[in-house]
């Protein structure tokens, strides 16, 4: 193990899950009691300290966690933030500082509301929007020439129709609600 490496109790998995500040989740050291199918009575199953392997969801790192016989997907940086920064109330998200969602150490997480971690994907360039997401019927291309078009008197419905898009959108991008971010 890491000498700077400190490991806490994963908050409502006390004394079955540990968390590290590097971002690593181990299953501590116990016996599992269970009713035994082929005689009468339980039996004890002993399980050893393990760090447990993660898998990515979203290009987040993800571990399943047992408690009481159901299993739960938890978000390595949810688990980081709840044992190292406390718990929070509300539509609070943990946020990747440096933009790497793999990036679980504690010292790259922060507790974060929806739209202090969006200005957080902004400014490190991981954020989705425009052209780059998946459904975006419109280019950057398009936008500026939206733009120019409104500029000299065509209608947001008008503009609508050619791009197949709701008016909606092209007022929002009239009114300088969407697609902010291309010049």
């Amino acid at each position: 193990m890491n000498d700077n490496e400190t490991w806490r109790a994963v908050p409502g998995y006390e004394g079955l899950y540990e968390v590290s500040s590097l971002g690593r989740v181990k299953s501590l050291a116990r016996e599992i009691i269970y009713q035994n199918k082929h005689r009468s009575g339980t039996s004890a199953l002993p399980v050893r300290e393990k760090i447990l392997k993660g898998r990515t969801e979203k290009g987040y790192t993800t571990v399943k966690l047992v408690r009481d016989g159901v299993y739960y997907h938890v978000g390595v940086h949810r688990v980081v933030c709840l044992a190292f920064h406390g718990p929070v109330e509300g539509d609070i998200e943990a946020a990747h500082i440096n933009g790497d969602k793999t990036d679980n150490t504690v010292a790259n997480l922060v507790w974060a509301t929806p739209a202090e971690n969006a200005r957080h994907r902004r400014g490190h360039g991981t954020q989705i929007m425009g052209e780059m997401a998946p459904n975006s019927k419109l280019t950057n291309e398009h936008v500026m020439a939206a733009r120019a078009l409104l500029s000299v008197g065509w209608s947001p419905e008008r503009l609508a129709n050619l791009f197949g898009v709701n008016p909606s959108t092209m007022n929002r991008i009239k009114n300088g609600e969407a697609w902010s971010h291309v010049a």
